[in-house]
C-alpha cells in the first residue's frame, strides 16, 4: 500500500497550526485589551481638582513647558495662553494630555514624551501639568467677551490699527501679523501692549 508522506505529516500538524493560531489571536486580543484599557485611563484626570498635584505640575510646566507658553501658563513666545478656558486644540482634560503627550502637529507643539519638551516626561508628569493648568485656568466672565464687532470697526476705523496690522489677510504689512495673537496671549498682555504702544 502506498502511504502520502507529505499528506499525512500535513493532517498531524494541522492541530499544532491550530493551536498556535488559536495562541496567537488571543496574545493579540490581550494586546488590545490592554491598549484599549490604558487609552481609557488616558481619557480622565487621576488628578484632577488635586491642590498638592497641582504643585507638582507647576514645577514640571516651569521645566518642560514655560519656555513657549510663559510662567503662569499665559503664552509666551511660541505657545498660546493656556489660562484661557477655550483652547484652540481642545478643552478637556484629555484633549490636553494628548496635545502633550502627542504634540499638536502642524505646530510648534512638540510631543511630551522621547524628549520632545525638556527631557521627557510620563504619563504621571502630563496629567499632573493638566492639572496644573486647570488650577490657573480662567473662568470667561461677560466683561472679558467684549464686542468683536465694535472692536473690528475701532481697528479698521478710528483707532487705525489696521493701517499696520493685519488679521485674517487684511489690513497692513507694517507691523505683526495679529490674526492669531488672541489665542497665544492673555487680555491682561494684550491691554498691556497696547497701551505701550500708544
Amino acid at each position: 500500500m502506498f502511504t502520502d508522506h507529505t499528506n499525512l505529516q500535513r493532517i498531524e500538524s494541522l492541530p499544532r497550526r491550530v493551536g498556535a493560531g488559536l495562541l496567537l489571536g488571543a496574545a493579540a486580543l490581550l494586546t488590545l485589551l490592554a491598549v484599549t484599557a490604558a487609552l481609557r485611563a488616558q481619557e480622565k484626570n487621576p488628578y484632577a481638582g488635586d491642590a498638592k498635584v497641582a504643585k507638582r505640575g507647576e514645577y514640571q510646566f516651569r521645566s518642560n513647558c514655560a519656555f513657549c507658553h510663559g510662567l503662569g501658563a499665559r503664552g509666551g513666545g511660541r505657545g498660546p495662553d493656556l489660562t484661557r478656558a477655550n483652547k484652540r486644540h481642545g478643552t478637556s482634560d484629555a484633549e490636553i494630555f494628548h496635545n502633550i503627550h502627542d504634540g499638536i502637529p502642524g505646530t510648534a507643539m512638540p510631543a511630551a514624551t522621547n524628549g520632545g519638551i525638556g527631557v521627557g516626561m510620563s504619563d504621571e508628569e502630563i496629567w499632573q501639568v493638566v492639572t496644573y493648568i486647570r488650577s490657573v485656568e480662567k473662568k470667561v466672565s461677560a466683561a472679558e467677551t467684549g464686542d468683536a464687532a465694535h472692536g473690528r470697526e475701532l481697528f479698521y476705523g478710528a483707532a487705525a490699527c489696521g493701517t499696520c496690522h493685519m488679521v485674517n489677510g487684511k489690513g497692513g504689512r507694517l507691523g505683526p501679523d495679529l490674526s492669531s495673537v488672541g489665542s497665544s496671549r492673555s487680555s491682561e498682555a494684550l491691554v498691556e501692549s497696547m497701551r505701550k504702544s500708544q
